[in-house]
Formats: C-alpha cells, sequence, structure tokens
C-alpha cells in the first residue's frame, strides 16, 4: 500500500487557495472563515481516513519486519554460540 498522488490534488484544489504563506514559502496558516462544501469536506476526510490507515498498516509491516530480523539475529548468535563451543 501506498500514498496515492491523488489525495495531494483533492488538497491543494480544496485548500491551496485559503493557504497564507510566510516570506519563506512555508505554510503559515489557514485563512479563516474556511468554508467548502459539505461534499468537498467528506472527500478530504476519506482522503485523511486512507492516509492515516496507510500509515497504520505501514507502521505494523515494519514492526514486523523488525520483529523477524531482531529473531534473525538472536538465531544467527546462538548458531555461532553452538559453532565455538
Amino acid at each position: 500500500m501506498q500514498f496515492q498522488r491523488n489525495y495531494y490534488k483533492n488538497f491543494r484544489t480544496l485548500l491551496g487557495p485559503s493557504l497564507i504563506f510566510n516570506d519563506e514559502g512555508g505554510v503559515a496558516g489557514v485563512k479563516t472563515p474556511f468554508k467548502i462544501s459539505e461534499q468537498d469536506e467528506k472527500m478530504l476526510r476519506l482522503d485523511l481516513w486512507k492516509i492515516r490507515v496507510n500509515r497504520y498498516f505501514l507502521l505494523s509491516y515494519f514492526a514486523e519486519f523488525n520483529h523477524k530480523i531482531d529473531q534473525l539475529i538472536e538465531q544467527i548468535h546462538t548458531e555461532l554460540q553452538h559453532l565455538t563451543n
């Protein structure tokens, strides 16, 4: 699973006109009141949900991967101890 570019298009289209930038070009805030349609709000919320689900999936995957690496390291240490005895 990976981040989809179409998430960012929605954010740029809906949020871009309301962003306030500082002198360095970074985002400094959002103009208020920030008004979008209910449909657009739901679309952004859905994209945020997808990003969050993807992030949790990746964190879970990498945690499992790291666990397997730790197990492999332990097996290597055990095997090396058997070879030196």
